[in-house]
């Protein structure tokens, strides 16, 4: 018997078409759900909603917001206080300074007397190149590499670090 009813439910499945929506189909349930938005679920809060209006932008606001985030990408570039004219000035004065003692000095007719100061410099001098100089080829390397890039990463460093 549950055959049976097996093979009539079968036929009845097979004998009943798919249904076809309708053309507007999609346009009567938008407007379904439209007409249940439009109910009013609670009327204290319909009201409380009413009272407070949605506050639309104005007309320029993306404009605004565009001009503020442009001002921020713009980095404050300081006017140095002494400026490039001056410098140059400088090294002119620095210059005819040391030409004209240069040019003026009487050196035939003064006794050149060694500072001890700078002859204590000259002693400590001598002695470093002559350590240096006394040792191996690959040390002397070595510390001129590490030496070079300490002074690198120093200058790489100081960039990073003012950049913002």
């Amino acid at each position: 018997m549950a055959q049976g009813n097996e093979k009539k439910l079968r036929k009845l499945i097979q004998s009943v078409e798919l249904d076809q929506p309708k053309a507007d189909f999609t346009e009567l349930i938008m407007k379904e759900i439209q007409l249940q938005e439009s109910l009013v679920i609670n009327t204290v809060l319909q009201s409380v909603l009413a009272q407070h209006i949605i506050e639309t932008p104005s007309i320029d606001f993306t404009q605004k917001v565009m001009t503020g985030i442009e001002h921020l990408d713009k980095k404050t570039v300081y006017k140095p206080i002494i400026g490039k004219k001056v410098w140059y000035g400088i090294g002119v004065a620095a210059t005819l300074l040391v030409a004209i003692v240069s040019l003026f000095s009487k050196s035939s007719q003064t006794v050149n007397k060694p500072l001890t100061f700078a002859n204590n410099i000259n002693q400590l001098t001598s002695q470093l190149i002559l350590r240096i100089n006394g040792m191996p080829t690959l040390i002397l390397a070595c510390l001129f590499g590490v030496s070079a890039l300490l002074v690198l990463d120093y200058f790489i460093l100081g960039r990073k670090k003012y950049q913002v």
